[in-house]
């Protein structure tokens, strides 16, 4: 069970959309994880440059 961030009420997990006021449920990205590894490596890019020059 989940609930509806619209109405409050909780409806199946399988359901796309709330079956009392309608509101789609967003889908679950798998590639999300993915997406956040990549943003922490290219966050932490400099770093590795500045060490690279101090070492």
């Amino acid at each position: 069970m989940r609930e509806c961030p619209a109405c409050a009420l909780e409806s199946d997990i399988e359901e796309v959309a709330c079956p009392y006021c309608g509101y789609e449920f967003p889908e679950n990205r798998q590639s999300l994880p993915w997406f956040a590894w990549l943003f922490a490596l290219l966050m932490l890019w400099p770093l590795f440059e500045i060490l690279k020059r101090i070492l």
